[in-house]
C-alpha cells in the first residue's frame, strides 16, 4: 500500500512541474493558439504518466527477483514458551506428520 501511495504522490508532482513548466516558458498561450488546451495535454500526459508507473510497479519485484536469481523459499520456525528458537528450516513442513506433531508436544510440554 504504501509503494501505491508513494507512487500516485511522485506522478501528482510530476503533473503540478509540468503544468508549473508549461505556464512558466509560455506554452499555454501556444497551446490555446493552436486549438489545445493544458487540460488536455495534462490529461494525455497523467494517463501514460500513471499508465506505464502502474505497470512498472506491477513487474519490479518479479524482474529484480528474476535479474538476481533470488528465489523465496518457505523458511519455518518452531518458538518454546520462553520465546527462545528451538528448530527452525527451509522448505515444505508436513505438520501433519506424527514426527512433527510429537515434537511440538514436547516442546510445548517443557515449562518456561
Amino acid at each position: 500500500m504504501k509503494r501505491i501511495f508513494l507512487l500516485v504522490l511522485t506522478n501528482l508532482a510530476v503533473m503540478l512541474v509540468l503544468s508549473a513548466a508549461v505556464q512558466l516558458l509560455g506554452l499555454d498561450r501556444y497551446l490555446a493558439q493552436h486549438g489545445q488546451n493544458l487540460g488536455g495535454l495534462l490529461m494525455v500526459a497523467a494517463v501514460f504518466g500513471f499508465g506505464g508507473a502502474f505497470i512498472s510497479l506491477a513487474i519490479s519485484k518479479w524482474m529484480t527477483k528474476r535479474a538476481m536469481g533470488v528465489r523465496v523459499t518457505p523458511w519455518t520456525v518452531i518458538v518454546d514458551r520462553s520465546g527462545n528458537v528451538v528448530a527452525g528450516g527451509y522448505g515444505k513442513i508436513d505438520m501433519q506428520s506424527a514426527e512433527f506433531r510429537n515434537f511440538v508436544k514436547a516442546v510445548a510440554a517443557k515449562s518456561p
